[in-house]
């Protein structure tokens, strides 16, 4: 399918997912980059480049890079589907590590997530809770353990 239409993202990523039952991870890869190449209009290959970069490849920087360009493109779209949950729970997790120095981020993608019905409310004011404490955590190591009131 592939060799006669070589420039259809969609028999990229069908490709993909059969590779994908192969358990050929590699090849899956290559199949959904070569989607996203000749323009996936449904985000399919960024989001399960994300999925496997994460769950399989345990590399989640590059998760991150293809979540974060799916999200670009679900929001351009404005499109609020289980690919942009997907995309704002793994990166507000990923965003949470303090050496990431992305806290603000992780944040905002919460938020997103509490905003947004489908999102398990509980999963997330959990998570929301732990970022705060984390930028609590860097905040007090930062001024030296002395905390400023606001009032």
């Amino acid at each position: 399918a592939t060799a006669l239409r070589p420039y259809d993202a969609r028999m990229w990523c069908a490709m993909g997912q059969c590779y994908e039952c192969l358990d050929k991870v590699e090849e899956a890869i290559k199949c959904y980059k070569r989607a996203h190449e000749n323009g996936d209009r449904e985000g399919i290959a960024l989001n399960k480049l994300g999925k496997l970069f994460a769950d399989v490849m345990q590399d989640n920087k590059e998760a991150a890079m293809h979540y974060q360009n799916n999200l670009a493109l679900l929001d351009a779209e404005q499109v609020e589907s289980q690919q942009t949950m997907d995309a704002l729970m793994f990166l507000a997790r990923y965003y949470k590590d303090p050496s990431l120095n992305r806290l603000d981020d992780a944040e905002l993608y919460c938020q997103r997530l509490q905003e947004n019905y489908g999102a398990d409310k509980d999963e997330v004011s959990a998570l929301m809770k732990e970022i705060r404490q984390v930028k609590q955590r860097v905040q007090a190591q930062h001024f030296g353990g002395i905390f400023f009131s606001s009032t």
